[in-house]
């Protein structure tokens, strides 16, 4: 009788110690699922925002590249349009920083430089990023200017 007591007293003694070990393991389950669905649908919404306003960009960027290429002039108001541009590039960057929990994947910021890159070409374009990321108000962009750096010269 002694004995049955004695394992009783044992295995109320380790329940004792694993039930909260076992409550800490799940519960950090559970946040870090919890995580991983806040960061995937924050993704979510900022690649939908910016997929929507690039879509209102890109009719006029990829006219401001075409004159720019054939040596065109443009009136000023297509400035606007690639200071759009450039802020927009400047946020998705941001959002790919690890300050930012890189909520923006690598894989997808590496492909919208791609992206950039094919408007660099274009030298309006390319003339304003360098003024913009080069002037005074180069920190208002989150450190593009920095990531961009090279392609500018």
């Amino acid at each position: 009788m002694a004995e049955i007591q004695h394992i009783s007293s044992t295995i109320q003694a380790i329940a004792a110690i694993l039930t909260p070990a076992l409550a800490a393991i799940l519960f950090w389950i559970y946040e870090h699922r919890k995580e991983k669905l806040e960061k995937a649908k924050a993704f979510r919404e900022l690649f939908n925002e910016f997929n929507k306003r690039f879509d209102k960009l890109n009719k006029k960027l990829n006219k401001i590249r075409e004159a720019s290429l054939n040596g065109t002039t443009l009136p000023k108001k297509y400035e606007a349009t690639i200071q759009d541009y450039l802020n927009l590039c400047a946020e998705e960057y941001l959002w790919s920083t690890e300050k930012y929990r890189s909520l923006i994947d690598c894989k997808i910021w590496s492909s919208w430089l791609e992206g950039i890159d094919y408007y660099l070409a274009a030298p309006l374009i390319k003339d304003y990023f360098r003024i913009e990321l080069t002037g005074s108000a180069q920190k208002s962009y989150y450190g593009l200017a920095q990531e961009l750096e090279k392609k500018l010269k």
